[in-house]
């Protein structure tokens, strides 16, 4: 009877895990401030602190190359974006992976998708591997110091935030997308404004 009340909390234990994602280590804290409200789809979702029409906080990161930085000023202007924060042993982050590299291939030119690693809860080695296995052809950025996780109040891999040309945010959703989610979140990109 303990066995099979023990398998029972463990299937109810992974089912929230796959389906808000996978927890941060560094932002435990902010589990209590989540909130009940899927900004993309209307669906009951946990998000971040970070509110849809707020303006996006700046970043600075490093490219997975190592070469550049590149900041979120850079990237305002002319496309919407769809940032994604994720990481390498996240089972949810490598379910969402292909309809991503596929949707992010699709909309090329009309969206700008960038790639977040949390390198501060990963390593460079993981997020080379990631970007291998899924065949990820959009910019990918390293989060080594995790600045970017507190700046965006991340609580959960995946984390993904679309944000206007203008720098605000338009929808924010953590954990994983399912395709027609995802579908959805690139559709309201092409049609953000950038005012």
């Amino acid at each position: 009877m303990t066995k099979k009340l023990y398998l029972s909390w463990t299937g109810v234990g992974l089912a929230i895990l796959l389906a808000t994602g996978c927890g941060t280590h560094g932002n435990a804290a902010n589990a209590s401030t989540l909130k009940a409200a899927n900004q993309t789809s209307g669906d009951t979702a946990t998000t971040t602190g970070i509110s849809v029409g707020a303006d996006a906080p700046d970043f600075s990161l490093t490219k997975l190359n190592g070469q550049a930085t590149v900041s979120l000023k850079d990237l305002l202007g002319s496309k919407p974006i769809i940032l994604n924060a994720f990481a390498s042993w996240c089972g949810p982050c490598k379910q969402e992976a292909p309809d991503l590299a596929s949707l992010a291939k699709q909309y090329e030119g009309k969206v700008s998708v960038i790639g977040i690693d949390m390198t501060a809860e990963d390593s460079v080695s993981g997020a080379k591997q990631f970007v291998s296995d899924y065949h990820l052809t959009f910019p990918i950025l390293l989060d080594k110091q995790g600045a970017f996780l507190s700046q965006y109040q991340l609580v959960g891999f995946p984390t993904t935030f679309l944000i206007s040309p203008a720098g605000k945010i338009e929808a924010v959703h953590v954990g994983i997308l399912t395709k027609s989610q995802m579908q959805s979140l690139f559709q309201q990109a092409v049609q953000t404004k950038g005012v």
